[in-house]
């Protein structure tokens, strides 16, 4: 996250002004910059939590089921890199050559993070284990999982959304593969969309949130799991002073609302620790699992990304504050009961 923020995030546009004082802090990217991806990468591992209980494909949900905390970690840190290749605020429908090249720069900047900053994971030993006789094996392991991980999440940071390049691998790749990639997509998107408050009215924010409502299976359980996460998501923004451009009025109803930022914004773009406190603040989502799946179980498995550990993570583990005893607590409603 601190490299990402240094070298790209709080950096100027090339191809655009966007920079914005605010209480005697200029922050350069106000609407793609360190509080936006702090947030999506935060969002991760709610989200992976959320498709393990109500993904419809059950390949799907077993790989998320089956995620190792350290490839979550991996999915955080791609996260980080989903707009550092961006130079200005047009989106695909204004220029979509030039947002193409935006993602394809972003690509670039998370395998020059790999390969300088984490060329290896680091080792780690048990009491019971020989260093001497393990760390062969464990690094022949260890240098292919970097390299299908280099691969397929720097392909999603370039392609993620882009229909062309799904049909394309679908023709070229085997099937597992296209699986994988499109498992790492659906995650990254939709903790992507849910962010989309801070720059979205009420219907398009419902709207980019529920594209992913055709891999979901509905239910009460699931219908309350989401608006946690969107309750969750626009709190978090109204913490860091990002108003958002909506909110749940007392009814539970998404509304439209007036974006606007507070002068704690400006500090919390230039201090990840004071973001991280910030965030400590915030009730954490909860995701209610279903109590009866009507997709039928498969014994056969997504091929998992990670055989092994990979010893990564982000500088900062990120705090939440504990769940709420009740949903109540952050607006959602709270599922029925038998």
């Amino acid at each position: 996250m601190r490299y990402a923020n240094k070298q790209y995030l709080d950096t100027r546009y090339r191809d655009q002004f966007s920079t914005i004082k605010i209480n005697g802090y200029l922050v350069h990217r106000p609407n793609h910059g360190l509080i936006h991806t702090f947030r999506v990468m935060l969002y991760i591992t709610y989200v992976v939590d959320y498709f393990a209980h109500h993904a419809k494909d059950p390949l799907f949900r077993k790989f998320c089921q089956n995620l190792s905390k350290d490839l979550v970690n991996w999915l955080r840190i791609t996260a980080a890199y989903l707009v550092t290749g961006r130079e200005s605020e047009i989106g695909f429908r204004d220029d979509n050559d030039r947002y193409k090249k935006y993602k394809a720069a972003s690509a670039t900047h998370f395998r020059k993070y790999v390969k300088q900053e984490n060329p290896l994971p680091f080792q780690e030993y048990s009491d019971q284990e020989n260093p001497q006789e393990v760390s062969y094996e464990r690094d022949k392991k260890s240098i292919e999982e970097i390299r299908l991980l280099k691969v397929y999440l720097a392909e999603v940071i370039q392609h993620r959304g882009d229909p062309v390049y799904l049909e394309q691998i679908r023709q070229e790749k085997i099937p597992e593969e296209v699986n994988r990639f499109s498992s790492l997509q659906y995650i990254l998107s939709m903790a992507h969309n849910l962010d989309l408050a801070r720059c979205s009215g009420a219907l398009e924010y419902q709207e980019s949130v529920a594209s992913h409502d055709h891999i979901i299976e509905p239910c009460d359980e699931q219908r309350a799991s989401l608006k946690s996460l969107q309750y969750f998501a626009i709190n978090l923004m109204k913490a860091h002073g990002d108003n958002p451009c909506c909110e749940f009025n007392e009814k539970g109803e998404l509304v439209d609302a007036v974006k606007c930022y507070e002068p704690k914004f400006g500090r919390f773009s230039h201090s990840i620790k004071e973001l991280i406190d910030e965030t400590a603040t915030v009730s954490a989502p909860e995701i209610f699992p279903a109590e009866i799946s009507s997709v039928e179980e498969l014994d056969s498995e997504l091929p998992a990304l990670s055989a092994s550990p990979l010893f990564f993570s982000d500088p900062a583990e990120i705090q939440v504050g504990a769940p709420a005893a009740s949903l109540n607590h952050v607006g959602a409603a709270v599922p029925p009961t038998a």
